[in-house]
């Protein structure tokens, strides 16, 4: 028996989107309608849900903007460095 390779599955989706679409649907309300709702939440474990949102948001926030003051601080470099290669190249020719 052979695995089933993932562009076989890409491309029997490609080929029957509507029922792969249908079928989803169907699944989807299928596990709404059969699994329990959830309890209501008392209200302190709302606040520290989105207390804890809150903060996860900000640290994402502060990550990504030190991933890309280093990413601009290597692409200054990599520029800088490509300029003195230019630069040390186009004087050599012209001695």
């Amino acid at each position: 028996m052979q695995e089933p390779t993932t562009n076989g599955w890409r491309a029997k989706l490609v080929a029957h989107r509507w029922p792969a679409v249908g079928i989803a649907v169907a699944a989807g309300a299928f596990a709404g309608l059969l699994l329990p709702r959830g309890a209501r939440l008392p209200v302190r474990a709302k606040l520290a849900d989105m207390a804890f949102a809150a903060l996860a948001g900000l640290a994402l926030r502060a990550v990504r903007d030190a991933a890309v003051h280093r990413l601009g601080a290597i692409a200054m470099s990599w520029w800088d460095e490509a300029q003195a290669r230019a630069r040390q190249s186009r004087d050599g020719m012209v001695s």
